[in-house]
């Protein structure tokens, strides 16, 4: 059974989750340019190192979603 999926819905979400996946970038990139040596041993950089991660991860995982719907939608 195949299950539709809003094409258009999918790609907003794509472009929100990747927008707080730069955020979370800059914020690491911040964290080590105003720590230079010591960015390593700062809570908040690994923080944000994690939840970068998980939207990077996210990310991909959406756009995989939205090649699946446009395929299917293709194919119906």
């Amino acid at each position: 059974m195949v299950e539709f999926v809003n094409v258009e819905r999918l790609a907003k979400a794509i472009i929100i989750w990747e927008t707080v996946r730069d955020s979370y970038q800059w914020s690491m990139k911040g964290i080590r340019e105003k720590h230079r040596w010591t960015w390593w041993a700062r809570k908040e950089y690994w923080k944000n190192e994690k939840m970068y991660h998980k939207y990077f991860t996210g990310v991909i995982r959406r756009r995989i979603e939205l090649q699946t719907a446009i395929k299917n939608q293709k194919e119906s």
